[in-house]
């Protein structure tokens, strides 16, 4: 699912998300991947958990930050390990 502001949103396990985004730090353009929780509000219930809106998800320090020249390089290696280890 991508929301409104561009951010591809996956679903990684049962509480939490991999989310993946472009950013700009200090004039340069990054493709961020990062690792997401659920993490609800102390008063919330099971049953407002379950729509587990995006502001109640933190980010981990799992993750990955590449200029495009770097994701450009990464992907087709990326493939071919998975083309040779799964077939």
């Amino acid at each position: 699912m991508t929301n409104e502001n561009g951010v591809r949103r996956l679903p990684n396990g049962s509480t939490g998300e991999i989310r993946i985004r472009i950013s700009e730090f200090k004039g340069k353009t990054y493709v961020d991947i990062r690792k997401w929780y659920f993490s609800p509000p102390e008063n919330s219930t099971p049953q407002e958990d379950a729509d587990r809106p995006a502001e109640f998800f933190k980010p981990t320090t799992k993750g990955i930050s590449l200029t495009p020249e770097q994701w450009e390089n990464v992907v087709p290696e990326i493939k071919q390990i998975l083309e040779a280890e799964v077939g």
